[in-house]
């Protein structure tokens, strides 16, 4: 492979499937090439990380930190890598100063937007960060601590194991039986995959069709009877039936198995580790709201980003269930509110600006500095100015 510059994998991947990278990491380690893992946060509590295993580069969505589905997004994601490539990370100041108490202290400010800088060695032109979504995630694991989030963890593994045993049991064919995380996958051949999730649509149950299999994605909010129920909608629309299948055996332990459990430490940091009530959680987030200059303590002199503040009951309806909960994947018919939301927001947004379309795709500001010039562009050729260069 002596053009290969890297490979990317999912772990777990797409199926739901834990697999160990071991072999791939040491190929592509062999012919200098970058190893780049696609992983969720909460099975890598659970699951051994990927850094042993040869990672170069780790990636992946904080959604799962305590950040609504809210159709789609926004969350934060998480960029990690092995000290070799570090320096490669996009705008990096490190400096060593001393504390009021005399001891050595170290302070990381992370640049996103660095072409002013660096020009063209630039290595993001990444230029919004989403702070207020890693702040909730952050805080997710502050208040839950290593041991909550373990809990967490194990409560969605074990959910998963009860339904992969309650499907063998009912004679149904777990694909993905030898090591998962929290994702069951079904074959339901002779039947259409994509018939039976639409069967079950119909019931308000919600699977994903992959080939000849349906795929249950089970988390911390469900409950056993949730999986009963699936797996007794799955025997009405004609699957298994016959003997019971190998996944049978699965005992719901909650424990992830041997090979791929984690063993190392992790978030043992005090702050992850001592918060213990409601009270001490307001508490500390106090103190960091006292370090920072907000619009109660001081007029802030920057736009830009620090000018879109909003207010909490602005925010309230963001925490309703309703417009929190709905999966970006949900089928067109449960989703009509939704879409005549945000179509009505676009709507009114076209008669206030005058323009023919509107897009409510999250992007970063650079895109809107480029549509304000090409704006620009298009009235400079109206007034017979074409020829001026923006």
């Amino acid at each position: 492979m002596p053009k290969l510059c890297g490979a990317m994998v999912q772990y777990p991947d797409t199926s739901g499937r834990l697999v160990d990278y071991s072999a791939v990491g040491k190929a592509l380690k062999q012919n200098g090439a970058h190893f780049v893992v696609a992983a969720d946060p909460l099975a890598l509590v659970a699951a051994k990380p990927p850094s042993e295993f040869g990672a170069d580069v780790v990636i992946g969505s904080m959604q799962r930190f305590g950040v609504p589905m809210w159709f789609g997004g926004p969350s934060a994601a998480y960029l990690a890598t092995s000290k070799k490539q570090v320096r490669r990370m996009p705008g990096r100041i490190i400096g060593e100063s001393i504390d009021r108490l005399g001891n050595p202290a170290y302070r990381l400010t992370l640049q996103t937007r660095e072409q002013h800088i660096r020009l063209d060695k630039a290595t993001s032109n990444v230029c919004t960060a989403q702070v207020l979504l890693a702040n909730m995630a952050g805080m997710f694991a502050v208040y839950h601590r290593k041991d909550g989030l373990q809990r967490i963890a194990k409560r969605t593994h074990g959910l998963a194991q009860l339904c992969a045993s309650e499907a063998g049991k009912a004679g149904m064919a777990v694909t993905n039986a030898e090591a998962f995380f929290d994702t069951v996958a079904i074959d339901v051949s002779p039947k259409s995959a994509a018939a039976v999730v639409e069967e079950l649509n119909a019931k308000k149950l919600n699977l994903r069709a992959l080939g000849n299999t349906v795929l249950i994605n089970l988390d911390e909010t469900h409950l056993e009877s949730d999986v009963h129920t699936l797996i007794d909608a799955l025997k009405a629309a004609g699957i298994g039936g016959g003997a019971a299948t190998s996944a049978a055996s699965i005992q719901v332990t909650g424990e992830i198995p041997a090979s791929f459990a984690r063993t190392g430490p992790f978030l043992e940091q005090k702050i992850f580790n001592s918060i213990t009530s409601e009270t001490e959680m307001m508490r500390y987030m106090h103190t960091l709201q006292l370090k920072d200059l907000a619009l109660d303590k001081s007029m802030i002199s920057l736009g830009s980003c620090t000018m879109k503040l909003n207010s909490v009951s602005s925010l309230a309806p963001c925490s309703w269930p309703e417009v929190g909960n709905m999966h970006p994947f949900a089928p067109h018919s449960q989703t009509a509110g939704y879409r005549e939301l945000l179509e009505s927001l676009e709507k009114y947004l076209i008669s206030c600006t005058g323009f023919d379309a509107c897009s409510l795709q999250p992007t970063s500001g650079a895109s809107g500095e480029y549509a304000g010039l090409l704006v620009i562009r298009k009235y400079q050729e109206a007034q017979g100015q074409g020829h001026r260069n923006v």
